[in-house]
């Protein structure tokens, strides 16, 4: 129990572990009628599921849309979102009014989250899609993995672009955070929220991440080697995504409390001296 609910967590397979505090419900995405009829026993039901891969985006859209056909108006369902499909923010701080301007790599999920904030329509649940942009915390946040392994691979961190373009941060902990309040108390109809806390730019960013990880200074490099280094993420880098959380501060009172950056990089795997 945690605030007084009981939380499953769905697993690939009979005798998979939950996390702590969580009991395991097997399932999987590929059979979609199969995931939505188990989903739809819950009062509320969050998607994190995510793979940067053109097939897993076909294959959680299927997921999606089935879950959201099975579950009704006195339930909630929330997605986590990627802020990239706002598009460039640019100079401006964007919120969740700028609307979708996905590059076309992202059109699919753009779409999918439409119909996860359309699906409130009529007799639908309360549905939302919960936008972050640079997660940390924990060695699973993916921006800073994928800095990782490259340090690892080149004991330096290529800069994209002018090392300028800023990105909100926000700790994992304080995401989940916000997930949580839209679950238990969200309002009507279909709403996005960005969990969004101090931005930094990518040079500082890098810079950072060199100095807990004691690497040489980043340098500038091509769009080959950024490529290389940082794969799915390099176009993402080279942009910038700075957004407010008023919304979710307003309905909530939602503040991010984790904002140390350098101390949850020293909590992604360092890159080994060996591999240097």
């Amino acid at each position: 129990m945690r605030n007084g609910h009981q939380l499953f967590a769905m697993v690939r397979g009979a005798g998979e572990p939950a996390p702590t505090g969580m009991q395991p419900v097997a399932a999987d995405l590929a059979r979609p009628d199969e995931f939505a009829r188990i989903a739809s026993r819950f009062d509320a039901v969050g998607h994190f599921a995510s793979a940067p891969t053109p097939e897993f985006a076909a294959l959680n859209a299927r997921a999606v849309s089935a879950v959201l056909a099975a579950i009704k108006g006195d339930q909630a369902f929330a997605m986590q979102g990627g802020s990239l499909v706002f598009g460039d923010t640019a100079t401006a701080v964007r919120d969740e009014s700028s609307g979708f301007h996905p590059p076309p790599f992202l059109a699919q999920q753009a779409r999918l989250e439409e119909s996860v904030l359309a699906a409130a329509r009529g007799s639908g649940p309360r549905s939302f899609v919960v936008y972050a942009s640079m997660v940390h915390g924990g060695k699973g946040a993916m921006i800073p993995g994928a800095l990782a392994r490259a340090a690892a691979q080149r004991g330096s961190l290529p800069l994209p672009g002018t090392g300028t373009q800023l990105w909100s941060t926000v700790h994992v902990e304080d995401w989940a955070q916000l997930i949580a309040h839209v679950l238990e108390r969200g309002p009507g109809g279909g709403h996005a929220y960005l969990a969004a806390g101090p931005a930094v730019s990518i040079g500082k960013l890098l810079d950072i991440a060199s100095d807990v990880w004691t690497l040489s200074p980043p340098f500038a490099a091509d769009e080959q080697t950024l490529q290389s280094a940082y794969g799915f993420f390099a176009p993402a880098l080279a942009v910038s995504q700075h957004f407010s959380a008023a919304k979710a501060q307003r309905d909530f009172g939602w503040e991010p409390r984790r904002n140390d950056l350098a101390a949850s990089l020293k909590e992604v795997l360092k890159p080994e001296s060996g591999d240097r």
